[in-house]
């Protein structure tokens, strides 16, 4: 078994199968009174399995030949993982004092249940605007991003280049 294959079987087993509702006061008598805080445990383990079911079948495909799956599935981990990056930081703010903990809270629900397609529910936070606050942080992190973006819409990259072969010189 290569590293890459290793390392997402280990992953797997290290996955969390349940979140106990009373695992926050067994760490905290304090914290498990805000449901902020139990949202963060529930986005960091969503977060996880996601970002792990998305790289395990970005990974299969890239076995298969499969490119553009790879790639198209490796751009949402890059979405999954940014959202984990964005949690962190907005954390770090609010235990510095940069951030008001009512803001937090507001944002976790944005994160953990915003939609764009339900009305009544939270709105979704931009994902182009998580990664670009992200990039600051993992410099690159864009540029990646935009280039796995290329191959997921039909233009050059998603067509010409994943479809043909072309020849420069003619």
């Amino acid at each position: 078994m290569n590293t890459v294959e290793q390392n997402l079987v280990n992953w797997k087993q290290s996955l969390l199968s349940s979140i106990p509702v009373g695992g926050l006061l067994s760490r905290n008598a304090v914290a498990y009174k805000w449901k902020a805080t139990f949202r963060v445990w529930m986005l960091r383990e969503s977060v996880f399995w996601r970002l792990h079911d998305l790289l395990t079948q970005s990974y299969a495909l890239h076995q298969q030949g499969h490119g553009l799956g790879a790639r198209v599935l490796l751009r949402s981990g890059f979405e999954t993982l940014a959202t984990l990056i964005y949690l962190n930081e907005h954390m770090q703010q609010v235990r510095d004092g940069e951030l008001n903990f009512h803001v937090f809270d507001e944002k976790t629900t944005r994160l953990l249940l915003g939609s764009k397609n339900n009305e009544d529910g939270p709105r979704s936070l931009n994902i182009v605007t998580v990664l670009t606050k992200c990039d600051k942080r993992y410099p690159g992190l864009m540029n990646l991003y935009a280039n796995l973006s290329e191959s997921a819409h039909p233009s050059y990259e998603g067509l010409c280049m994943g479809y043909s072969k072309i020849d420069h010189d003619e």
